[in-house]
């Protein structure tokens, strides 16, 4: 049985004295081979202060010996919604955030990444690097403020290897947020403002929102999208799938094209997803309910923001 190694990571020492002040210093103490030291690495973050760049690559593990970066308890923006106005972005809740002027890297296999705001000030088209030709990594819960990056033009992920996956993530940034897809990984129940992209036409993409600020975003046409199904766009064009909705009003969908992406009730037609197994909670951790989900990262129904009676 694998040992777990939990540490705590914090900017600051105030009010608990972290074992680690960056992610960057957590990582550089893990064990180069996890398979051959027998352990799974767990680094939880603390509230205290804003936390630096996310550098997680070159470590041997497999899917008993891992790699797990995540909120303490308490200390994620699913914690602490609606301490501000409620909104869903980057800026306006709470929580832990991991911002630099760098590149935030996932390049290590069987790496599980849940409940951060990740955001790259220099340069907001590239921000998350999970490329590389790596596997069975998760990125769950997040906000990513940019978008996730793969190096090829300002695109911003890839998954080229399988069982990859982005689930119940918010990626937003005006003109600069998106997603390619250059390989055979999932993209699941997520909110993009900005474009999606599959030039290879294997990702499999499933009850996402995807919406841009001008017509070259959205999905992109004409390419094709394995198992792609139950996507809402306002576009004319969702790519394949019989159930996708589309030239959908986004300002009658969610509550601000700008900088609030909740669902309105009132735009009920994104109450049309097909649950997925790989998503049955949303991006604050509410069980999204079989028959009456959501498309995107939020379901309406999910109260720690309170309920949007419109």
């Amino acid at each position: 049985m694998p040992t777990e190694v939990i540490s705590t990571i914090g900017a600051t020492s105030s009010p608990i004295t972290p074992d680690y002040s960056s992610i960057q210093a957590w990582e550089d103490d893990i064990p180069s081979d996890l398979t051959t030291a027998d352990e799974i690495h767990i680094g939880e973050c603390l509230d205290q202060g804003t936390l630096g760049v996310i550098n997680i690559d070159g470590q041997t593990t497999d899917s008993t010996r891992y790699i797990v970066l995540r909120c303490a308890a308490g200390a994620s923006f699913k914690d602490k919604a609606g301490v501000r106005d409620g909104k869903l972005n980057y800026d306006d809740t709470d929580g832990v955030k991991c911002e630099s002027s760098s590149l935030h890297v996932v390049g290590t296999p069987y790496t599980k990444i849940e409940g951060l705001k990740i955001y790259r000030s220099a340069y907001i088209a590239y921000c998350l690097d999970m490329g590389g030709r790596h596997h069975n990594q998760d990125l769950n819960q997040c906000i990513i403020k940019g978008g996730v990056y793969r190096a090829s033009g300002p695109s911003n992920t890839n998954f080229p290897n399988s069982n990859s996956v982005v689930r119940n993530c918010l990626i937003h940034y005006p003109n600069y947020s998106n997603m390619r897809l250059e390989g055979d990984g999932s993209f699941i129940n997520c909110t993009v403002h900005g474009y999606v992209k599959s030039p290879y036409g294997l990702a499999y993409v499933r009850n996402c929102l995807v919406f841009g600020t001008s017509a070259s975003e959205g999905f992109s046409i004409g390419e094709t999208y394995t198992g792609s199904d139950y996507n809402a766009t306002d576009q004319s064009d969702a790519s394949t799938g019989s159930n996708n909705l589309t030239s959908l009003t986004m300002s009658n969908q969610i509550q601000s094209t700008t900088d609030d992406f909740r669902p309105k009730k009132r735009g009920g037609s994104l109450q049309a997803a097909n649950l997925d197994s790989l998503a049955t909670e949303d991006i604050t951790g509410y069980t999204r309910i079989d028959g009456a989900a959501w498309i995107g990262a939020f379901d309406w129904g999910d109260p720690i923001f309170g309920l949007l009676r419109v």
